[in-house]
């Protein structure tokens, strides 16, 4: 149908139809071997990502909505933080899976 927001086929391989429009972006540390770069940006949440989610659930909440972008950076830089703690477990994870 004309008119409809499609996703970004090449994050997702596919096109499908956006049914959360909201921008979400990726706040953790570089996996570029599974395709995740800290700051890129997805239309939609980037449910494509699922498995890596199932892997390590700390990716999951360092895709945050782009407008707490700020905050969430500032978190990740506070030791203690919740940002922070999924912070470093994805650094652990990227260093068991290599």
């Amino acid at each position: 149908m004309a008119g409809k927001i499609k996703t970004n086929e090449i994050q997702t391989g596919k096109s499908s139809e956006i049914k959360d429009k909201i921008r979400y972006i990726y706040c953790g540390p570089n996996l570029t071997n599974k395709g995740l770069i800290q700051n890129t940006i997805f239309i939609g949440y980037p449910e494509h990502l699922n498995d890596l989610f199932e892997k390590c659930p700390s990716i999951k909440g360092l895709i945050v909505p782009v407008n707490e972008l700020s905050k969430v950076m500032q978190n990740i830089s506070k030791t203690g933080t919740y940002e922070n703690l999924m912070y470093k477990e994805v650094l652990k994870f990227i260093s068991e899976v290599r």
